[in-house]
């Protein structure tokens, strides 16, 4: 099935994007130092059911960006608003779900079904080794490591339970080995200007605090309204799993799926098992099929 690709003037960027199959639209976010590639395997068979979407994040693979501070939730918006998209199906693995959960909670109006997975919202506890390991790799990637900062990423999420082929394993290599760095070289630098500010005895400006005002953000998304999804491999982090039991009891219209044999990276790993799911979910709890 063929795709049509172009960049979208957007937000004063240049988003790649691609499109492919037709029916309700679903929109694809990728994870944190990959980019859209990640989903090629699953891409033709969602398309025999749905519209597909799916763009390089701000600062990621071919979108042409040099602000990095824009929201990633704007970004969505304005990318579906470019492609005439009402409303959407939107999926996204890692910090991609968590892109799309934002967006969702902003704009609910314009989101048939959620499907985040890799992790949930809430519950969230970082165990021992990953939480110093995903601290190393921090240092790593500000101190511009790269190298470094990939391996230790790849310890946690990719290598992290083992489930990992050889093959996976250097694809996911090769895709995080095309990431920029940008948000992190911006990170690097703001805070060595607060850190010569500072030798230099000049106070950094605080940003004046909020009075908290309207609903915690547990009950914003417990008042989530659409069908939702939150999905996990069962050989994930800890951390990753008792995120989605306990999402999933925070929201009242949302499922558990948990996929045997993948880890946190599933599109590469089980991507035939993930389509299946994200169909069969998408087929019973979304919209009627509107080709």
């Amino acid at each position: 099935m063929q795709a049509t690709t172009n960049y979208a003037p957007i937000n004063g960027a240049e988003f790649y994007y691609d499109v492919t199959g037709a029916g309700h639209p679903l929109v694809l976010v990728h994870s944190l130092l990959f980019d859209s590639s990640q989903w090629d395997e699953m891409v033709p068979t969602l398309a025999e059911h749905f519209k597909v979407v799916r763009y390089d994040s701000r600062g990621f693979g071919r979108t042409k960006a040099e602000d990095l501070k824009v929201s990633d939730r704007d970004d969505l918006l304005a990318l579906i608003d470019y492609l005439g998209l009402d409303r959407i199906y939107v999926l996204g693995l890692s910090v991609g779900g968590e892109i799309a959960l934002d967006f969702a909670l902003y704009h609910s109006e314009r989101v048939d079904a959620l499907i985040m997975a890799g992790g949930g919202p809430v519950g969230w506890v970082e165990t021992e080794p990953a939480a110093s390991m995903e601290e190393e790799y921090r240092r790593a990637a500000l101190a511009g490591d790269y190298d470094r900062a990939i391996e230790v990423f790849s310890q946690i999420w990719v290598n992290g339970t083992g489930a990992a082929t050889p093959e996976v394993r250097q694809r996911a290599k090769t895709a995080m080995e095309g990431y920029t760095w940008g948000h992190y070289k911006l990170a690097a630098a703001e805070r060595a200007a607060r850190e010569a500010a500072a030798a230099n005895g000049e106070a950094a400006e605080e940003p004046a605090a909020e009075e908290p005002t309207g609903p915690s953000y547990e009950e914003r998304v417990a008042a989530l309204n659409m069908p939702v999804l939150f999905l996990t491999g069962e050989r994930d982090q800890p951390g990753v799993l008792a995120s989605n039991e306990a999402s999933a009891q925070l929201v009242p219209n949302a499922e558990v799926a948990v996929i045997p044999s993948a880890a946190h990276i599933i599109p590469l790993e089980e991507p035939a098992e993930f389509a299946r799911v994200i169909i069969e979910f998408l087929e019973r709890r979304g919209v009627q099929d509107d080709r």
